[in-house]
């Protein structure tokens, strides 16, 4: 990601802002020993400890013009962000993003360097489709992790995921009902495609996805958590996590309700299981120990499990567009099951289908899933065929093979 500082005194410029991780306290390179003591002092009260590293600038800007600009490049280095910004304001003592003279014409600067963003100070009274307004750099942080382009112009965000269909309506009940999603099939079927191209249907919401070189320590101190709040964890190839990781995230799905889990897997080690073409290796011992790996109180708080099975007749296929899916969505965020819904609802289900292979959790996820079902399909009650679905997504067999 690319961060521009813009320039009060010698408009229409803006600073590019690089920084190097390093050891060393932080320094920029063309700051005298007193300018990189105003730094220090700007940077530890912006990030709420001492910084280190290197910084570098395309041209000479104060302390407290670069203080807010580099504190997010060394926040966001590390997840990969592609767009660039314009930081428009001054870091202050508070570690607060705020003006010190009013800004001119920084709309004609976002454009002479391309920048998709402009970062403003949250008393900014002025209109501007791409002004996001923050006044700390964990606000500023979540507009970044917050920010799509849109690339479909509004229109049904899987239409290029073909095949799938049963993959694809587990996802839009994942987001719809904020569901915790696990899809589990061979590499190529899909799973990392439909999680990536889901990412149009929530708007301004946070998309993190967790890599393998994470540790639970870097996610809380990042406060990943809390900026997903309201948006994805994305776990891909879960087994390869690591362990402490998986514990915070189940620890988080039990504590946080505004956190939506979602999460891909081979079915094997050697992920030969249902790949056409392959025969499995792997001993029965290695995959439960690949699947005790991720840990069955884990694998129990996912509502929605769902194996992926890509064999299909393509010559028959047809796509299932949803034309009104914004409504649907929106429909289904506002009227979320309360408790004691889901509770009537698990009870009304034990009379017609039997509950005795699910848990205490199971039963409500169940009834929880059932009830998205019904609101998303728009019917008024749940039915039988809600309830049938609903068990389909809970009653996942880890020694089943496709």
């Amino acid at each position: 990601m690319r961060i521009y500082v813009y320039v009060h005194n010698r408009f229409p410029d803006a600073a590019l802002v690089s920084w190097q991780e390093s050891p060393a306290t932080i320094t920029c390179t063309s700051y005298s020993e007193h300018e990189n003591r105003e730094l220090r002092n700007v940077m530890r009260n912006l990030l709420g400890r001492q910084a280190s590293g290197r910084c570098l600038l395309s041209q000479h800007v104060g302390p407290e013009d670069l203080g807010f600009a580099l504190a997010i490049a060394m926040r966001t280095a590390t997840l990969g962000l592609s767009f660039s910004v314009l930081v428009v304001g001054k870091g202050n003592l508070e570690g607060k993003l705020a003006f010190s003279s009013p800004p001119y014409q920084f709309g004609q600067v976002a454009r002479r360097y391309q920048c998709d963003l402009i970062l403003m100070p949250m008393e900014t009274k002025t209109s501007f489709p791409q002004i996001r307004r923050c006044s700390t750099v964990f606000d500023a942080i979540r507009q970044l992790l917050a920010y799509k382009p849109g690339p479909y112009g509004g229109q049904y965000p899987l239409r290029h995921v073909h095949g799938i269909e049963t993959a694809k309506r587990a996802l839009l009940l994942s987001l719809a009902g904020r569901l915790h999603l696990l899809l589990v099939g061979p590499p190529g079927c899909g799973k990392t495609f439909l999680l990536s191209e889901a990412a149009d249907f929530l708007e301004d919401t946070v998309d993190f996805w967790v890599r393998s070189s994470m540790s639970a320590k870097y996610l809380l101190e990042h406060r990943v958590f809390s900026l997903v709040a309201g948006g994805r964890l994305i776990l891909d190839e879960l087994p390869s996590l690591q362990k402490t990781v998986l514990g915070a995230v189940r620890t988080e799905m039990d504590d946080n309700p505004d956190l939506l889990v979602q999460a891909a897997m081979n079915p094997c080690p050697c992920a030969a299981t249902g790949q056409q073409g392959y025969t499995c290796i792997c001993s029965e011992r290695e995959k439960r120990q690949y699947w005790h790996a991720v840990g069955i109180p884990l694998l129990d708080r996912f509502d929605l499990k769902v194996r992926l099975r890509p064999r299909e007749d393509w010559s028959t296929h047809i796509d299932t567009q949803i034309p009104d899916w914004k409504e649907r969505m929106n429909r289904c965020l506002s009227h979320r099951p309360a408790l004691q819904m889901c509770s009537q609802t698990a009870l009304k289900a034990s009379r017609s289908i039997d509950l005795g292979q699910l848990t205490p959790r199971g039963r409500l996820s169940m009834a929880r899933i059932a009830l998205t079902i019904a609101e998303w399909d728009g019917k008024m009650t749940v039915d039988q065929s809600c309830l049938a679905e609903a068990m389909a997504y809970r009653s996942f067999r880890l020694d089943e093979e496709n």
